[in-house]
């Protein structure tokens, strides 16, 4: 997790060199690039309205500056503090965002149907229509 020892990065800058420390460090105890996972950890939209943002650019960066490595975000960070229906739209739409900027992996809520559903089709989209019959006749 790129996390200061206080609250969070104050940009995109900063999540990278907390990250340039972790993966320096992986490497030095043998751990290789594609078996780690880099959290830009995504705040509350509540909080901070241009944490979506951040999280995306600070995804792309990680991407570029750490070649083999994962991206993962912890999904409802972005929607704490909304009701009912609302989380769900947040949370299924900042998927779709950061799976475009590169993210690898998310921790969802599987019993949410609105984040599944935008899951199977970001990486149908992903993936350039392989078994796209399947899925849109299904």
């Amino acid at each position: 997790m790129a996390l200061p020892e206080r609250g969070y990065a104050s940009d995109v800058n900063e999540g990278c060199s907390i990250a340039m420390d972790i993966v320096e460090e992986a490497a030095r105890q043998g751990i290789m690039p594609s078996d780690i996972y880099l959290d830009p950890v995504l705040a509350s939209f509540s909080m901070n309205p241009a944490a979506l943002t951040g999280a995306t650019g600070t995804v792309r960066l990680f991407k570029e500056t750490f070649p083999g490595t994962k991206t993962l975000v912890g999904l409802s960070n972005i929607s704490q503090g909304l009701k009912g229906q609302n989380r769900s739209i947040m949370n299924s739409s900042a998927l779709g965002v950061l799976v475009g900027a590169g993210l690898d992996a998310a921790i969802l809520n599987p019993l949410d149907r609105l984040v599944m559903e935008t899951a199977k089709t970001v990486k149908l989209l992903c993936a350039g229509g392989i078994y796209c019959d399947a899925y849109l006749c299904g």
